[in-house]
């Protein structure tokens, strides 16, 4: 099976809600097909660019079609 990942800021997740809750958010994303599969807090060690990551990261995964 193969799997496709999307991030967001736990900032840019809460403030893109448009007034729904945490639990209505992620509802709607689990209606898309995305499961919330951890959440990196504080400085953390990335690939990429930016090479780290202030705050808080949500990372989910879907079943690629």
């Amino acid at each position: 099976m193969k799997w496709e990942y999307k991030t967001e800021s736990l900032d840019h997740f809460q403030s893109s809600g448009g007034g729904s809750t945490i639990e209505e958010q992620l509802n709607s994303y689990g209606s898309e097909g995305w499961e919330l599969v951890t959440m990196l807090q504080g400085n953390t060690a990335t690939v990429g660019n930016p090479p780290r990551i202030n705050g808080s990261l949500l990372v989910f995964k879907r079943s690629k079609s």
